[in-house]
């Protein structure tokens, strides 16, 4: 589990860097709950780039409709 829950210096840069050098094979949970610097774009490249997840929660997080279908038709294989 990568924990990152209330990070909220994190943004969708740093997203980027993230799922760009994490191997996605491995990554199974992320917690990026109350990371209020995420925008859908942010979400939109966990969708794409972490297959694997199988726990993610991004409670409290700013996401719209878009933020949740990324990562719904991303994510779950």
């Amino acid at each position: 589990l990568l924990h990152l829950a209330h990070c909220f210096l994190l943004t969708d840069p740093g997203i980027l860097t993230f799922t760009s050098g994490v191997n996605a094979s491995t990554m199974a949970s992320l917690d990026l709950s109350a990371c209020k610097g995420l925008t859908d774009g942010g979400f939109e490249l966990v969708g794409r780039a972490l297959h694997s997840l199988t726990y993610l929660n991004v409670s409290s997080a700013r996401m719209t409709d878009i933020g949740m279908r990324a990562i719904t038709h991303g994510c779950w294989k």
